[in-house]
């Protein structure tokens, strides 16, 4: 899968804005802040699949929404792998691992 506006690995800075499940997806809106191929000021809308444990797929929306509300800033990073590209979200003290099903860039 690739990242549209992304090519390779790449490590940005973001402000979380808005993160809901919907559906089988997790959203999450943020704005690019500095760092990566993205320039600042840009907005991004991922949509990630969440882990497929419940328990585990409610803690990891809650993280994100806890997040979004506070306007967290957090490190954004995306690994293409084989057939897969996963964005890392992190305050520096936890971190949330999911795979992208369909990355925008505005």
């Amino acid at each position: 899968m690739v990242v549209a506006g992304i090519s390779g690995d790449v490590t940005t800075v973001a402000q979380l804005l808005f993160a809901e499940a919907e559906g089988d997806v997790v959203l999450l809106d943020a704005l690019i802040l500095d760092g990566g191929q993205l320039a600042p000021g840009t907005p991004v809308t991922l949509r990630l699949l969440p882990p497929e444990s419940p328990l585990i797929a409610g803690l990891v929306r809650g993280r994100l929404s806890a997040w979004a509300e506070m306007g967290e800033v957090v490190g954004l990073e995306f690994r293409r792998r084989a057939r897969t590209t996963t964005a890392v979200v992190s305050d520096g003290r936890s971190a949330v691992s999911l795979d992208v099903r369909a990355p925008l860039v505005a």
